[in-house]
């Protein structure tokens, strides 16, 4: 009994001391994970974007960087905010934005069609969508849908023949068509177009060669038709597919060389005058329509006495009709789709709005009164511009400089307006939907809106991301001085934008 009693303390005794080892046991193990579970807090963005930027793939890279909370201003990281950079076509926010506070969500380009006595008269207003190609195929008509109305109009009227000429009046903007700072070489080419007050087909052509016999020339045709353009065909039917075209000088001479195998579209080339391109590409359509013109295509002016007869006895011009494309649709183009004819035509638009010198106070329309628009507006918002450099409207050039915190503020003001910021946002790409963003970022569709940018050692992107539970930020990522390939400053950008896309 005593033996028993024994082994039933003992038991007591030990299974009192297993307890007791087990409970330190277990708040050993409680001990060690609290603190653990504390201080597994989510890493900041600012932590993962500056790992992601230091160090960059190329040390000799440079790059400015900011990111804010839309809700209240607060950085959430920054790097060479100020550091005044290359933009490319970020520039383009910066036009775009100016654009749309100077003119108005309502503006609407026009251009207006006079019978003047004998002639015909087309008054451009700088209109850049004026027979684009992208606009025409959204409405499911072609780039000489409009003209063709234009004849149609005229034949209700009676009207089957013009004794005069085609008079194409440019005058609402300078002469100078091509930027001083724009590369020569790039002159002929789709992306840097000539800017003109009259504007059509994005003030370029394209080609189409067709092979015919083995060593024999090939086909040439080419869109909008006209009878300005000059052909040179050297291009003959080979073996292997390497046909081209360039204008190799400032006249509407285009050379087709190589070899061509099969049917091939070229590339866009652009024409050297847009406001006679306009013109003759009207006249064909006119003749094609059974509309005699015995005159020529000539820059002119409309007259300006339209409510009575002149001095001579001319008649008094009648307008005809006009054609409208609105800013909405202007500033798509110019950043969805980043096209630079867009940029630099608002960019002289808004420079109407200056007015000249004491000696000549007529309102200008050149590079140099944008470039004084664009600064007075932004520091009208309280953007500080030192530093900023505005050379073009579209960032060909590469004498603009802007950082990425003067991107920041335009965009924030911009985002800020209830009546102009959603204009503004509906105009940027957005990733895996639409625009320069719509193959990128696929992984989180339509939560960040935006604007790519490059030129040869330039990646930019700037914008606004959505993240959690609806909150906003937004950004811009310069970087200038990138040795070869850009690909992997693209994959920055997307990753920058995922860390916002998921920050708590």
């Amino acid at each position: 009994m005593a033996y028993a009693s024994l082994l039933k303390s003992e038991f007591r005794d030990q299974h009192s001391a297993l307890i007791s080892r087990l409970r330190f046991s277990l708040l050993a193990v409680v001990l060690v994970l609290i603190p653990a579970s504390v201080s597994a807090q989510p890493e900041e963005p600012a932590s993962r974007i500056e790992r992601l930027l230091n160090p960059l793939p190329n040390k000799n890279v440079q790059v400015s960087a900011c990111v804010m909370s839309l809700a209240d201003g607060k950085i959430i990281y920054e790097k060479n905010p100020d550091s005044p950079m290359i933009p490319a076509s970020n520039q383009k926010i910066i036009t775009a934005a100016v654009a749309l506070d100077i003119l108005g969500t309502d503006f609407v380009f026009e251009t207006e069609l006079y019978h003047a006595d004998n002639d015909l008269v087309i008054v451009g207003s700088g209109d850049p969508g004026f027979g684009d190609p992208n606009l025409a195929k959204n409405q499911g008509r072609t780039p000489l849908a409009i003209f063709q109305d234009w004849a149609s109009i005229l034949k209700q009227r009676g009207i089957d023949r013009i004794d005069g000429n085609i008079v194409v009046d440019d005058t609402v903007f300078d002469e100078e068509r091509f930027h001083p700072s724009w590369k020569g070489e790039d002159l002929s080419k789709w992306y840097a177009a000539p800017v003109g007050g009259l504007n059509f087909n994005d003030n370029c052509v394209e080609f189409t060669v067709q092979p015919t016999q083995p060593g024999r020339p090939v086909e040439v045709t080419f869109f909008p038709p006209n009878n300005w353009l000059r052909i040179i065909n050297t291009c003959k039917t080979g073996t292997k597919n390497k046909p081209g075209v360039n204008r190799p000088s400032n006249t509407p001479e285009f050379r087709i060389s190589g070899e061509c195998r099969e049917r091939t579209e070229l590339q866009s080339v652009a024409i050297p005058d847009p406001t006679i391109f306009t013109g003759e590409v009207f006249k064909k359509v006119l003749q094609d329509q059974g509309i005699l013109v015995r005159g020529e295509v000539r820059k002119g002016t409309l007259p300006r006495s339209l409510e009575s007869n002149d001095a001579t006895g001319a008649a008094i011009p009648q307008k005809l009709t006009t054609a409208r494309t609105s800013i909405a649709d202007v500033l798509r183009r110019t950043l969805q789709n980043s096209q630079n004819l867009f940029a630099e035509c608002l960019f002289k638009k808004v420079g109407k709005t200056i007015t000249g010198p004491a000696e000549n106070p007529a309102p200008l329309s050149n590079w140099q009164a944008g470039q004084q628009a664009v600064r007075q507006r932004l520091e009208s918002w309280g953007v500080n511009t030192t530093g900023m450099v505005i050379a073009d409207g579209s960032g060909l050039s590469r004498d603009n400089r802007v950082s990425s915190r003067q991107i920041v503020e335009i965009l924030r003001h911009l985002y800020l307006d209830s009546q102009k910021g959603p204009v503004f946002m509906e105009s940027l790409s957005v990733n895996g939907s639409k625009g320069t963003l719509e193959k990128r970022l696929k992984d989180f569709p339509g939560r960040v809106w935006g604007k790519t940018g490059y030129i040869n050692g330039v990646r930019s992107l700037s914008g606004y991301v959505r993240a959690s539970e609806n909150r906003w930020y937004v950004f811009s990522v310069l970087f200038n001085d990138i040795p070869g390939g850009t690909a992997p400053y693209n994959q920055i950008h997307d990753e920058i934008c995922r860390i916002l896309i998921q920050s708590p």
